[in-house]
């Protein structure tokens, strides 16, 4: 499934998925990954979320608290992905198509998340009331 996400993408989920694991979560959600793209190495998507408004050491604390309110239970094997982060798993290879990219890259993930409505990381956003538009422009230019 993951054969064009760069291998950056791809550590991105797999963070998301250590932090699921790490909070006894049965399965990945969109808040896992929207964590996992805040606790990446420091590249210009993350730039881009500073630019427009975001404190990440206080959207980190938001999240964690979010998190910490879904029911947990330890799960041994392989976690899967909730619906929301399959959706905007979808949305980024759909990104990277319509912008005519073979690979999948942590900004089309970025993206698919801004990008992606009703889901826990979208309204930890939406409440968190920073600039989406503006991330969302800046996010595209790097396309």
């Amino acid at each position: 499934m993951f054969e064009r996400f760069t291998q950056k993408a791809v550590d991105i989920i797999a963070s998301a998925q250590n932090f699921a694991q790490d909070l006894k979560h049965n399965v990945v959600y969109s808040e896992h990954l929207l964590l996992a793209l805040l606790k990446a190495p420091k590249g210009v998507e993350t730039k881009i979320f500073l630019v427009a408004g975001v404190d990440p050491d206080e959207l980190e604390m938001i999240i964690l608290r979010k998190l910490r309110e879904k029911s947990y239970f330890e799960k041994t094997g392989e976690i899967p992905f909730s619906k929301s982060v399959k959706n905007i798993l979808k949305m980024a290879v759909k990104l990277a198509d319509e912008n005519k990219s073979k690979l999948i890259h942590p900004v089309h993930l970025y993206l698919a998340v801004l990008c992606t409505q009703n889901f826990g990381s979208y309204k930890i956003l939406e409440e968190y009331d920073f600039d989406k538009e503006k991330a969302i422009a800046n996010l595209k230019n790097l396309l």
